[in-house]
């Protein structure tokens, strides 16, 4: 009975990576992958794959930030975007009961018809872990400041160095079909929680956006402290602009970013 087979229990019996691989995802490899954190699909889009609190299967789309979540929020965005062949909503079924129907229907095929993957036991990933290797690893050292010098900061700002590191560029190559990659090069503001880089800000010539699972309301944008004495004064601003902005003002005081909850970092400055 359809009403037998709860969202808990597809959580239960679906380990996400076995379904990933049935509907034609195959598992990127590399040593430099995951280091026993999470494991990165290649399908239709390419998904990060991790254990959440409570030892759940959980994803993020690195293409998409609002294509993330559980095993049940991923079959949920393919049947109701229709882009997996074989995934869609039956007429005369609602976007739940079509999802119900396809776990049913994976959990129903016979055992040699179901993946079996072998894969390395990865731990519980903690907040921010994943954006060490996974995002930063299409950042480089900030060289391309178009972006920033048509908003009027100088090279001199940028080279201040209470800033070296503290902006990035962030690479992202988009393919369509018969085109050559078309690569695009965005200023990146990465946030940080406890050391950790939990998030990164992007920005570009009419482009604003952030890296999935971005987590800006308990992180913040910082500029380095000052060499060789404690800081004495803290300036809080509405952004990173607005941070570099005022540094390039006041030349002799330097910021560094405090954030607020759903919003773009708050920035600080401390000289």
């Amino acid at each position: 009975m359809e009403h037998e087979l709860t969202f808990q229990k597809i959580k239960e019996q679906v380990e996400l990576p076995e379904l990933l691989s049935h509907f034609g995802y195959t598992l990127k490899k590399g040593e430099h992958l995951g280091r026993g954190k999470w494991h990165v699909f290649e399908g239709d889009d390419t998904l990060v794959v991790f254990k959440g609190r409570g030892g759940d299967w959980m994803y993020f789309n690195a293409q998409d930030d609002r294509d993330k979540g559980s095993v049940i929020d991923w079959m949920k965005n393919r049947v109701s975007s229709g882009r997996i062949a074989g995934i869609a909503q039956a007429p005369g079924r609602s976007l739940w009961q079509a999802v119900n129907d396809h776990f049913r229907a994976y959990l129903n095929l016979p055992e040699s018809q179901r993946p079996r993957l072998d894969l390395p036991p990865i731990a519980e990933t903690a907040p921010g872990e994943k954006f060490h290797s996974i995002f930063t690893k299409d950042c480089r050292p900030l060289e391309d400041t178009t972006y920033l010098e048509g908003r009027g900061i100088s090279q001199l700002t940028l080279r201040h160095p209470q800033f070296v590191g503290r902006i990035l560029n962030h690479r992202h190559s988009v393919q369509r079909a018969g085109l050559p990659p078309k690569t695009f090069v965005n200023t990146a503001f990465p946030a940080y929680h406890e050391g950790r880089v939990v998030g990164l800000e992007l920005k570009g010539v009419g482009f604003k956006g952030q890296a999935p699972e971005s987590q800006f309301s308990r992180s913040l944008w910082l500029s380095r402290l000052p060499e060789g004495r404690p800081a004495t004064v803290l300036v809080v601003s509405e952004s990173a602009l607005d941070t570099l902005s005022y540094a390039q003002l006041h030349p002799r005081k330097a910021p560094s970013t405090l954030p607020l909850p759903g919003r773009s970092p708050r920035t600080r400055f401390s000289s």
